[in-house]
């Protein structure tokens, strides 16, 4: 029963740390596979096989070399003086990232409720502290408690959709505009950068689960979890262009089920918002931690002030600008990882 548990948590947190602000507002599905239309629904699949795939991968591979931090998992794959380049960069791009997520607090505050940004910049900011200083724990308590909210109010929503006709399936699958390769590389940089930026989260837990199994399965059900989850949302958009200009589109979309059920919905996304912030906030502070000795307790403090900074710059601009340049950024990893051989040793053979 303990496995069970461990194993969805794993699953709940590999999920809770990729849909950030991005994928819960809506915005990122656009960025990157709805303005494609039905190209962008075969962009989603290619994704989600290796948000599975390689995404289990990296977790066994972390178990089974003991690595308590992204930047020794680096260095056992790329050596070390790759390696540094790559933690150079993977911590400058996840630093971005939680920038990013913590503007979208702020955003979904100004934009859905009408209050100040600034408010849910903060509050995101002081739950995040609280919660950190349970360590690995605090990290996939929050994760287990809003994943699977998440999951069933997306699902619901697209379930409803198609029940009541507003689900056009040629949509989905016809190729309706020219076809080109952009969004081959556009797939490849999402699944780069989010899956890249994840590892920084997932590897300690490699290490301090110290199952195989659960690992194994944890990132395979948390692979198929968030195809299911991305796919559904972007049927959703596909089908109502009118909301694909604002900052959260999928809440406006949401507005559709009356008040109640859209302060439920956008309640949500602040949540799923604050796991990867609080995610990545963890992986960056261990990694420091683990190359400096400093105390943990001041780098989540320090870090806390850094990405309040850049969440100043705003949402819609950060994510526009920024992820798909780390996404490009990130490419070269991803072909590593899908090249790298594991140890022989453990239960579970790729």
């Amino acid at each position: 029963m303990r496995n069970i548990r461990l194993t969805f948590q794993v699953a709940a947190t590999y999920i809770g740390t990729i849909v950030g602000a991005g994928f819960a507002s809506g915005k990122e599905i656009i960025q990157f596979f709805t303005q494609f239309g039905s190209l962008g629904s075969i962009g989603i699949l290619v994704s989600g096989v290796i948000f599975t795939w390689i995404g289990t991968k990296m977790l066994v591979l972390a178990g089974r070399i003991k690595a308590t931090s992204f930047n020794e998992l680096t260095e056992y794959i790329f050596g070390i003086k790759i390696g540094l380049i790559i933690q150079a960069l993977i911590f400058f791009i996840v630093f971005g990232v939680t920038g990013v997520m913590l503007a979208g607090s702020g955003a979904v505050f100004q934009e859905q409720w009408g209050l100040s940004r600034h408010f849910g910049i903060a509050l995101a900011i002081l739950l995040c502290f609280i919660l950190l200083l349970k360590g690995a724990k605090g990290v996939m308590l929050i994760n287990s408690f809003i994943v699977p909210i998440m999951i069933t109010f997306s699902l619901a929503i697209g379930l409803y959709f198609m029940m009541q006709g507003q689900i056009d399936p040629a949509t989905i699958w016809n190729i309706n505009k020219p076809f080109h390769y952009h969004w081959v590389i556009h797939a490849l940089s999402y699944v780069s950068f989010n899956l890249i930026t994840a590892l920084t989260v997932l590897v300690p837990l490699g290490q301090e689960i110290n199952n195989e199994k659960v690992l194994f399965y944890g990132g395979a059900i948390g692979g198929i979890g968030f195809t299911l989850m991305l796919f559904v949302s972007h049927i959703v958009l596909l089908n109502h262009p009118q909301v694909l200009l604002f900052e959260i589109p999928i809440a406006e979309v949401v507005k559709h089920f009356g008040p109640i059920i859209h302060f439920l919905y956008v309640t949500i996304i602040y949540g799923e918002i604050f796991t990867t912030f609080i995610g990545n906030i963890f992986g960056m502070s261990r990694q420091i931690q683990s190359l400096s000795g400093m105390e943990y307790r001041k780098i989540i403090v320090v870090f806390l002030i850094l990405t309040c900074a850049i969440s100043q710059i705003g949402y819609g601009s950060l994510i526009t600008f920024l992820y798909p340049l780390y996404g490009y950024l990130c490419m070269f990893c991803l072909f590593t990882l899908m090249a790298v051989r594991l140890p022989k040793k453990g239960e579970v053979r790729f």
